[in-house]
């Protein structure tokens, strides 16, 4: 990433040098974790689990969803729901979230793919 990070700068240094070039910008964020997740679909298949169950419950904790209005004085605000910093963070503890199943209930993400 540190590589990426100055090869970035570099460019966009170059570009902001160039006649006629407005607003560059990279879209590059470095230092904020991102997580793959591998699903083995067949064992999801045979615990009941949809890969939709599995990416909707990921959002919900890791981004967060809207839930409710609140109003107070007339002022209004959206609120938002999503897991504490401290769980959404740690591949451990995403690993054993649970994610329904159409058979058992529910059953921990780590027992159908890699985080």
């Amino acid at each position: 990433m540190k590589k990426l990070e100055e090869y970035s700068n570099k460019i966009m240094e170059c570009l902001r040098n160039y006649p006629g070039a407005v607003d560059v910008d990279s879209t590059l964020v470095v230092g904020k974790p991102q997580y793959g997740v591998k699903v083995d679909r067949a064992k999801a298949a045979d615990l009941g689990v949809s890969i939709m169950d599995i990416a909707n419950t990921l959002r919900l904790l890791v981004a967060g969803d809207k839930v409710t209005d609140f109003s107070e004085k007339g002022e209004q605000y959206e609120v938002h729901v999503r897991a504490a910093a401290q769980y959404r963070n740690d591949v451990e503890e995403l690993a054993m979230v649970s994610i329904p199943t159409m058979m058992r209930g529910t059953v921990p993400l780590g027992r159908r793919g890699d985080v």
